[in-house]
């Protein structure tokens, strides 16, 4: 019966016509042109291709987010039979199930409501844009799209405002204290509460070394490194 449901849900899926919209951005320079204001599709944020992002920073969102991201068709059936089993075992919905291409389809297309209408909604938009896009592509476009608190939005901007420098430069600690951030923007910005970001990043930094993202001594090392936040908390 579920295979039969999953079949029917996939070719329905397959009917829609959801598509990434195209890139439009638009950045004002000052007089000595230097740039100081970017628009991306009507959002104040940056826009970065993949290539342009550092491979820490991909690792740990695919570490921590979505381990099975370049294996799956749009939903991970195993972590959604995983997630179901614990949410019956403890009688409430404690574990998530979304995928990264789920996640980039509520930003583009849904609402934040916590309904079974909007969840089965993002699953078929999911399958939808995987059947059209490469992860590549999709997971270039939810990089850009995530929420960091503060007003931030996409990873460019959220380095530049909390550490004062590009995404392709970020470090290995500063890339997953970013990562810690989207779970729950107000609850994991590092400016509003540090220890609760620092509790995060070194879960996904374990993520990230258990997944052979990182070498035991690139985890050590980050251990012991420090961070030095440059944004405001406002």
């Amino acid at each position: 019966i579920f295979s039969s449901l999953m079949i029917g849900f996939i070719i329905l899926s397959n009917t829609l016509d959801y598509t990434i919209p195209e890139i439009e951005t638009i950045v004002l320079y000052d007089k000595n042109n230097n740039e100081y204001l970017s628009y991306s599709n009507g959002k104040k944020k940056s826009y970065v291709n993949l290539e342009n992002i550092n491979q820490y920073l991909i690792d740990a969102f695919i570490s921590i987010e979505d381990k099975r991201y370049f294996d799956h068709t749009g939903l991970d059936f195993i972590r959604i039979c995983k997630a179901a089993m614990v949410d019956i075992i403890y009688g409430e919905a404690k574990e998530g199930a979304s995928t990264i291409t789920q996640q980039y389809a509520r930003n583009l297309f849904l609402t934040m409501d916590k309904t079974w209408k909007r969840k089965l909604s993002e699953m078929m938009i999911a399958l939808n844009l995987e059947s059209k896009y490469s992860k590549e592509e999709i997971l270039e476009g939810y990089l850009n799209s995530i929420y960091f608190d503060h007003g931030i939005y996409g990873v460019e901007d959220a380095a530049i405002f909390y550490f004062g420098k590009k995404s392709s430069e970020l470090t290995l600690l500063e890339s997953v204290s970013l990562a810690a951030i989207p779970k729950g923007p107000t609850i994991y910005s590092p400016l509003k509460n540090p220890e609760k970001n620092k509790v995060r990043r070194e879960l996904i930094l374990r993520e990230m070394k258990e997944d052979n993202s990182i070498t035991e001594n690139e985890y050590d090392k980050a251990l012991l490194d420090d961070l030095k936040f440059i944004g405001i908390n406002k």
